[in-house]
Order: C-alpha cells, then structure tokens, then sequence
C-alpha cells in the first residue's frame, strides 16, 4: 500500500513510502527500500508550432481547430533544453504541428527553454514572430502538463518585394501580396511585408 509521495524536489525526484499488505511483500517487488522508494518526477510539455506570418495573435485553439489545419508545422524539429534534456529525443511535431515531449519536473530547475535554429535553418520559417504562452514552460510537479505554443514567420521562397518610388510592389513570379508599413526618412524607400 502506498502513501502520499513527497513533492519533487531540485533534483526531480520524490519518494513515497509503502506498508506491506498481507505479507505479500508489495514494497520491495516494487523497488522500495525500507519501505521508501524514490523515483523520478515527470510531467510533460506540449504543443502547436505554426505559421504566424498572417496572425496578430495566439489562436487558443491552435492546435486542435480544423481551420489553423494549414498553418501548423508538422514533422518540424526543434529542442527543448533545461537543466536535463528532454526524456524522448529528438523532439519534433507530428503530422499534425503538435508535440508532446515529457520532461523531468522539478521544484527549482523545471524551467525549460526552445531552440528553434534548426527549423529555422531548414528554411521553414524564418524567425519567431509569437511566443504564446512565454519564452518558456516550467514543469515543478509529477504529472503535471504545461502548453507551449510558437508562431513563426513564413518564408516567402525568394520572391522578396522590390521597392519602386516608395511603394511596394511584387517581384516578377511572386504569388504574395506585399503593403507597404513606412517611409524611410528620405521618403524615397518602403518597408514592406507580407499582406
């Protein structure tokens, strides 16, 4: 029979303690020593990498709504980096942009950091434009499931705009459209970006 566990501790571990029931020798088959067992603290992070370019801010649902379907980055690596590494690497999406990547879960080194240089230097997306639920997730407690989401910038596969008497046109062979957001103090140059 068990106990309630002790919390996680900086290390990410916790232990509970066990009482035999009926002799049956429950505590030492399960790994207990002296009736404690110590084991590792896990929770889990989770979440949605996709295309922001046209996106002013975090859809909720990102993940989940059939309407974001053609934004999400499916099969996009990326790393999840703290104290410990991720428990299951390499980390990437599914199909789908979705992750889920469980994690050590402690009390004062659970917060981990995103390392998105590789997707970024595959040509998938040329930066970061929203970090939706923060830079980073802090995992302090078993099971425990934190959200992190990430919209990116497009790449526009080379066809950037050209600036032509302050305003923004498309090059040749380019399908975006381009406005343009402000003059340089000149006035004779744009600034542009995608519509």
């Amino acid at each position: 029979m068990w106990k309630v566990e002790a919390s996680c501790d900086g290390n990410h571990k916790r232990t509970r303690t066990c009482t035999e029931s009926c002799g049956t020798d429950d505590c030492t088959a399960a790994g207990a020593v002296a009736g404690v067992i110590t084991e590792d603290c896990i929770g889990t992070i989770q979440g949605t990498l996709f295309d922001a370019s046209d996106l002013s801010s975090c859809p909720a649902n990102i993940g989940t709504d059939a309407g974001y379907a053609s934004l999400r980055l499916g099969s996009a690596a990326f790393g999840i980096l703290g104290m410990w590494p991720a428990i299951t690497a390499p980390v990437s999406t599914d199909a789908n942009g979705n992750y889920s990547e469980q994690v050590y879960a402690s009390t004062t080194n659970g917060t981990y950091s995103f390392d998105y240089a590789d997707l970024i230097s595959s040509g998938r997306a040329s930066g970061v434009k929203l970090q939706c639920q923060g830079a980073s997730a802090s995992v302090t407690t078993q099971g425990q499931v934190v959200t992190k989401d990430t919209g990116f910038w497009r790449v526009y596969s080379g066809n950037q705009p050209e600036i032509d008497s302050g305003k923004c046109r498309r090059k040749s062979g380019s399908a975006e459209p381009w406005i343009c957001l402000a003059r340089n103090r000149a006035g004779n140059q744009s600034q542009c970006r995608s519509e």
